[in-house]
């Protein structure tokens, strides 16, 4: 995960402080494919994050950054009293977000809340 994380996103290893799972799941529709969530504590802020780009041909993919402020404990909260992850997550995010994002910022919520 980190790997990839750096790579798509021109961080550095060293910009990483820890990463744990938070979720796993199997994408059916791409032959039963394992998919691992993860919640990544960073040495930078947002700020430096969005001066990063990422090298080579990450960039075709990875060349728009758009930065939300999400409060997973908030988002946990609000998903452990029935509200739908479409209303616990900042509209735009839900609309843009792709799949693996959305259920990755689920079950970083679930795994926060459990934690408070």
């Amino acid at each position: 995960m980190e790997r990839e994380l750096c790579e798509e996103s021109g961080l550095t290893p060293e910009d990483v402080r820890e990463t744990k799972v938070v979720g796993f799941a199997r994408w059916m529709e791409r032959g039963a494919k394992p998919e691992f969530f993860g919640l990544t504590e960073l040495a930078i802020d947002s700020a430096e994050v969005a001066r990063r780009r990422p090298a080579g041909g990450e960039r075709l993919y990875s060349a728009g950054l758009t930065l939300f402020d999400v409060d997973l404990a908030a988002v946990g909260a609000a998903l452990a009293d029935g509200v739908p992850l479409s209303g616990a997550l900042p509209q735009r995010l839900w609309e843009d977000g792709s799949l693996p994002l959305l259920l990755a910022l689920r079950a970083a919520a679930a795994w926060r809340a459990a934690r408070v």
